[in-house]
C-alpha cells in the first residue's frame, strides 16, 4: 500500500505541476497573445472563407459520420448562408481583437469556426489545421486573455483569475503532443523507418514527377542520391513527432522542440513546396514568451495600449474589416508581398523565417534569464 501510495502522489504531483506551473503565465501575456492571435488573422493570414462551397452540387455532400453537418443539413446550403457566415467570423475575430465579452465572443467563434469548416470537409477530405484554429478561441475562453487591454477590462472590469492562468494552455500543449505522436504511429506502421526505402526522398520524387512541382529547392534535390542523408531525414521527422509527448514535460525541451519544429516545416516547404505549415503558425505564437515583453514595456506604452480598446474604435475596425475580408481576397501580408514579385510560397517562407526568428529570440531571452519566469511566455 505505502509503494501504491507513493506512486499515487508521485502521479498526481507530476499532473498537477504539469497543468498548474510549468506553462502559467500572467493576465498580460495572455491579454497580448488575444491581440497578437486576432491581429495575426485579421492582417496576415487571411480568416477562412466558405462562400465557394454554395455553388457545389448536393452529390458532393458526403460528410464524415461524426460530423455537424448530419445534424444540421442534408447538402450545402446557398452561397448568401456562406457570406454570413464568413462575415460572423470576421466580426467576432474583431471583437476578439478588442476584447468585447471575451469569454462569450471566444466560444463562438469556434463554434461558428466549427460549422464552416464542417461543411469544408464534407467533400471527405479534412484539414487538421481547423482543429488548432477551434482549439484556441474554445480553450483560451477559460483563461485570462480578456481581463486587460479589452474593453472588458476598461468598461466591465474583469479581473484576472489565478485559476486560469496555465491549464487552458496545459490543455492545448497536451494535445499538440498527442497531434505530433499520432502523426509518427501511421508513418512506423507503414514502413517509414525501413532502411531498404527512403521515404522523404519517395515523397520528394513522387511531389517532382507526378504533381510536377519545379520551385524553390525540389529541382535541385531530385539527384541526390544520398541514401544515408534521405534514410537520416526519415529517422528525424519520426523521431521528433514520436518523442514530442516528452517533450512538453519540460518547458525548456518543448521551447527547444518548437523550434525544430518550425524549422522542419520551413524545410517541407523548400523540399516539398507543403506551403498550408503557415497556418500552424498561429497555434506556434502561442507559446512565446510574451512575458519578457510585457516586463519591459513603460507604464506609458501600456496605458495607451489600453486606451485603444473602446467602442468607437471597436466600431470602426469592425467596419473596415468587413469591407477589407468581402472585397479583397488576399491578407495585407501577402497582397504586400505580391507586389514584391513574390509567388505564395516565397510569401509562406517569409512568414515562417519570420516566425523562427521570434522562437529564436524567445529561447536567446529566456536562457538570459537568472529567474525562470511561471510560463514560456507564450502558453
Amino acid at each position: 500500500m505505502s509503494s501504491r501510495r507513493t506512486l499515487n502522489t508521485f502521479v498526481t504531483n507530476l499532473v498537477d505541476r504539469f497543468a498548474f506551473d510549468t506553462y502559467g503565465i500572467d493576465a498580460k501575456s495572455q491579454a497580448l497573445f488575444r491581440i497578437f492571435y486576432a491581429s495575426l488573422f485579421l492582417v496576415i493570414g487571411g480568416l477562412p472563407s466558405w462562400v465557394w462551397i454554395g455553388d457545389k452540387p448536393s452529390v458532393l455532400f458526403q460528410p464524415p459520420p461524426i460530423s455537424l453537418t448530419n445534424f444540421v443539413a442534408s447538402s450545402f446550403p446557398p452561397a448568401g448562408f456562406f457570406i454570413s457566415l464568413e462575415i460572423i467570423v470576421c466580426l467576432l475575430y474583431v471583437a476578439l481583437l478588442f476584447g468585447f465579452y471575451t469569454r462569450i465572443t471566444s466560444v463562438l467563434l469556434a463554434v461558428f469556426l466549427t460549422i464552416g469548416f464542417s461543411f469544408e470537409f464534407s467533400f471527405g477530405k479534412i484539414g487538421h489545421f481547423a482543429m488548432l484554429m477551434i482549439l484556441v478561441p474554445l480553450m483560451m475562453s477559460f483563461s485570462n486573455w480578456g481581463t486587460l487591454w479589452s474593453i472588458d477590462a476598461r468598461y466591465r472590469h474583469a479581473q484576472p483569475n489565478p485559476n486560469r492562468a496555465a491549464w487552458p494552455i496545459a490543455f492545448m500543449v497536451l494535445c499538440f503532443g498527442f497531434a505530433m505522436f499520432s502523426a509518427s504511429v501511421p508513418k512506423i506502421i507503414a514502413g517509414w523507418l525501413d532502411p531498404a526505402t527512403q521515404a522523404v526522398r519517395g515523397y520528394m520524387l513522387r511531389f517532382y514527377y507526378v504533381q510536377g512541382s519545379r520551385e524553390l529547392l525540389l529541382p535541385y534535390l531530385v539527384d541526390f542520391t544520398s541514401k544515408g542523408v534521405w534514410e537520416a531525414m526519415d529517422w528525424m521527422g519520426v523521431g521528433l513527432e514520436l518523442t514530442f509527448l516528452l517533450a512538453i514535460l519540460r518547458r525548456q525541451l518543448f521551447r527547444f522542440y518548437l523550434l525544430v519544429t518550425i524549422s522542419f516545416h520551413i524545410a517541407n516547404l523548400l523540399i516539398f513546396n507543403i506551403n498550408d505549415f503557415y497556418l500552424n503558425t498561429y497555434f506556434y505564437a502561442l507559446f512565446f514568451n510574451y512575458t519578457l515583453i510585457t516586463e519591459r514595456m513603460s507604464p506609458l506604452a501600456s496605458q495607451r495600449l489600453g486606451s485603444f480598446f473602446n467602442y468607437v474604435n471597436l466600431a470602426l475596425v469592425a467596419g473596415a474589416a468587413v469591407v477589407w475580408y468581402r472585397f479583397f481576397t488576399l491578407s495585407p501580408f501577402f497582397t504586400a508581398l505580391e507586389a514584391l514579385s513574390l509567388n505564395f510560397d516565397e510569401a509562406t517562407l517569409v512568414l515562417l523565417f519570420a516566425m523562427l526568428a521570434l522562437a529564436l529570440t524567445d529561447a536567446v531571452l529566456s536562457l538570459r534569464q537568472r529567474q525562470p519566469t511561471p510560463a514560456v511566455g507564450a502558453l
